[in-house]
């Protein structure tokens, strides 16, 4: 249910704050545009599939709680 929580708050983010956690996240503009258009399939979570996306590449709990602090985005941290 934290994750869960976590996309929810994450997806209600205004466009360019989205973007501007993601960009951090995802350096590759394709793989980024890929996980944006996800968007459009309805019941989909794109901050989902990017954080999916990012634990792959062995990211930490940590890293997502520092990141978020640094992007002032306390509610979703």
């Amino acid at each position: 249910w934290v994750l869960d929580d976590l996309c929810r708050n994450m997806d209600t983010l205004s466009e360019w704050d989205w973007m501007q956690f993601a960009s951090y996240v995802i350096t590759d503009l394709t793989q980024l545009r890929k996980i944006k258009s996800m968007e459009r399939v309805q019941g989909v979570s794109i901050t989902r599939e990017l954080l999916w996306w990012w634990g792959m590449r062995q990211a930490t709990v940590q890293q997502l709680v520092d990141l978020l602090c640094r992007l002032q985005l306390y509610r979703a941290a």
